[in-house]
Formats: C-alpha cells, structure tokens, sequence
C-alpha cells in the first residue's frame, strides 16, 4: 500500500507527494556528507499535439517511454518524479552542475531518438530540460526555490526554440554570493 502512495500509476515513477519529502530529505543528506545535488525538470515538447494527433492512448504510451528512457538513463540513487501532466523531476545525488547538464544532454538526447508508432509513420517527440545544482553549506535551501529555479530555466529553454537544455542558478542569500564567486558553465558540444 505504501508503494501505491508514493508511485504514479501510469508512469512507475515517483510522484509529487514523495517528490516533496525525498528532496528535503535529499538536501539534508547533501549538507551533511558535504556533496552537491541536481536536479532536473524535463518536460515533453508540443504534448498536446501528441494526443491531439494520435489520441490520450497514445499519449499515454509517450509518457511511459519516456518515463522509462528518463529512468534508464539514471544511476540506481537517482530518483524520477512525475511532477505534473508531462513533467519529470529527476533528483541527481552528489551530482554538480557540469553533472547535472551532461546528464540533461543524455536525457534529452535518449528522448529525441525514441520512435513510437504513430499512424502510418513512426514518430518522434523531444524535451526541453531546466536544470541547476546546490550544494548546501549550512544556508537554509528551500526546496520550493530550487523547484522554481528549474521551472524558470525550463521556460527559458522553451523560449528559446524547445528540445534544449537551459541551466538556471538558484537564488542564494547576499552572504554566500559575497563568499562564493559564480561560475558559468560552457555548453555542451
């Protein structure tokens, strides 16, 4: 029973509910072991062309590809989350920001070269990826900011063309920015 609480049916991964609890948990771990976490916000491109196009049975069977291409993609400790209609949340333990976008890059790339049975063709979708990476050092991170920081780099990478990967810096107290200094991250090739 408590496996049914915390999976989405449709998909097998994880669902907000535990979404919320694994990654304050997840936090906690980080700043005790010292390490960095990722996390990703993946989102299927055009989603409502697919069931509009090939039916919610269709879209259904998309969903759960994609799902699974998500989850073979990621390392045992890693968690999947279905977040809303067709987004996932992927929480990518001791994981830093270069980490994080190469696997955004593996992700979305997986995705791109799924073919599903469309009518008479097969056909394709891509995601587009908002990514960041914290790691804790004793500031208080709110969970609900880091989620926010992937939404705002995944509509940064929607806005600037779909099926890309967009890094988003979380937003930190005035003390630690004077501590650390910000670093970029080059693209991926």
């Amino acid at each position: 029973l408590f496996e049914l609480t915390i999976h989405d049916p449709l998909t097998h991964a994880y669902n907000r509910r535990y979404l919320n609890a694994h990654l304050r948990s997840e936090l906690a771990f980080a700043a005790r072991q010292g390490q960095s976490i990722g996390l990703l916000l993946v989102d299927i491109d055009h989603f409502k062309r697919v069931n509009d196009s090939y039916g919610h049975r269709m879209g259904d069977v998309v969903l759960q590809l994609v799902a699974a291409t998500i989850q073979r993609t990621l390392r045992p400790y890693d968690a999947l989350c279905r977040y809303g209609g067709e987004e996932f949340v992927v929480v990518a333990r001791h994981s830093s920001l270069r980490n994080a976008q190469i696997l955004a890059e593996r992700i979305r790339n997986n995705i791109e070269n799924i073919r599903f049975d469309g009518p008479g063709t097969p056909a394709s979708v891509t995601v587009s990826v908002g990514v960041t990476a914290v790691r804790p050092d004793g500031d208080p991170i709110e969970a609900e900011a880091l989620l926010q920081t992937i939404d705002e780099a995944l509509y940064a990478a929607k806005n600037a063309g779909r099926n890309r990967v967009h890094i988003g810096q979380p937003k930190t107290h005035p003390q630690t920015q004077r501590t650390q200094p910000p670093h970029t991250i080059p693209p991926i090739p």
